[in-house]
């Protein structure tokens, strides 16, 4: 996400801000690493329900995204998380 908000604010990106970037992208991998380890241990986050694909994992935060999305276009009075503007 760094590296597009780079590219959208200068309109490229070289190898020397991908390299400035690396140890963020390595603690990013470290503490996702970190997280999985909780939820299988701590939350028990194993079985059948829990295997998915890959791409069973990108269609399902696609329609987290769409979900979320949808919410901020067309809010009503119901929901009440969501500060109305």
């Amino acid at each position: 996400m760094l590296l597009v908000i780079y590219w959208w604010k200068s309109g490229r990106v070289t190898w020397r801000e991908t390299i400035r970037l690396t140890p963020f992208f390595v603690c990013g991998l470290a503490l996702s690493a970190v997280t999985v380890w909780m939820e299988k241990i701590n939350v028990g986050a194993t079985g059948q329900e829990w295997t998915l694909s890959p791409p069973e994992r990108v269609l399902i935060a696609g329609r987290a995204l769409w979900f979320y999305a949808g919410k901020l276009v067309c809010r009503n009075r119901w929901y009440s998380s969501i500060p109305a503007g």
